[in-house]
């Protein structure tokens, strides 16, 4: 099946439109086959080549970029998760690997003039009032009105 690459032009550049559920052997072959077709409308332009859609390892993406280049000699340009949306892109940045913390759950609200400090990550189910104060070293997530100061990702000593 040759619609695993779609090819497009913009006034800035060439976009590959890769189909996300193409197996790499699928994308390579119709790369093989409709590079040499590019390469004739590339006789006297230096437009960049964006490729999109489907997420690439880096050794994929030297892979592709090497067929490219071994055509075409442009600049190629992948895009990033953050660059992506749609559940492909959300998939992805879930399956990174993160720090992981302690947690501490709070399960009432913080009245003006307390502090609650912890190392980890805190979770407030209840207000943060105004004047109140919240630190942790890890992320902070209020589950009601947030009136005071938090100070998430802070330097424990």
């Amino acid at each position: 099946m040759l619609n695993n690459v779609r090819i497009k032009q913009t006034t800035k550049e060439i976009v590959l439109s890769i189909n996300i559920q193409a197996s790499n052997q699928e994308i390579f072959e119709e790369l093989q086959e409709k590079l040499p077709k590019l390469k004739e409308f590339y006789q006297n332009s230096n437009v960049p080549i964006r490729v999109t859609g489907k997420l690439f390892t880096e050794s994929e993406r030297k892979v592709i970029e090497k067929m490219i280049m071994d055509e075409i000699n442009v600049d190629v340009k992948f895009d990033e998760p953050s660059d992506l949306l749609g559940l492909h892109a959300i998939k992805k940045t879930f399956e990174a690997e993160t720090e992981i913390s302690e947690t501490k759950y709070v399960y009432h609200s913080i009245r003006s003039g307390t502090k609650e400090e912890y190392v980890g990550s805190i979770v407030i189910c209840g207000d943060v009032h105004s004047g109140a104060e919240i630190v942790a070293g890890g992320n902070i997530i209020v589950l009601g009105t947030l009136r005071g100061v938090v100070h998430s990702r802070s330097k424990w000593q």
